[in-house]
């Protein structure tokens, strides 16, 4: 797919994709999985390193961020967590170093 004015369309197509969103990286790993509605992020998503360890976790709905975020390091140790309402943070946002909690922090998304 290709990205245009922040929708996902299939090349050579007029109207926004509704499907499975999957990428991989070029040695057959799974790189990115979720689903597009209407060319917009809907549902869960994960991301994957290239040796198939997952990295992120999160949940869009149409489009934004909402719901619980979760990112881990190269060895599946939790690394940032928050959760988003409608693609802005709400309450804090935790720092992990090796899976142990680090700093809690405010910000918006």
């Amino acid at each position: 797919g290709q990205e245009r004015n922040g929708l996902v369309y299939l090349p050579n197509q007029q109207e926004p994709f509704t499907g499975n969103n999957l990428c991989n990286y070029e040695n057959g790993q799974k790189k990115k999985e979720g689903k597009i509605k209407d060319g917009k992020q809907e549902g869960p998503f994960e991301e994957f390193g290239e040796s198939g360890q997952l990295t992120v976790k999160e949940n869009y709905k149409n489009g934004k961020q909402d719901g619980l975020y979760e990112s881990y390091d190269e060895k599946g140790r939790l690394k940032a967590k928050g959760v988003f309402n409608n693609g802005v943070l709400e309450g804090p946002y935790e720092l992990y170093k090796d899976g142990v909690l680090q700093s809690e922090q405010s910000r918006t998304a």
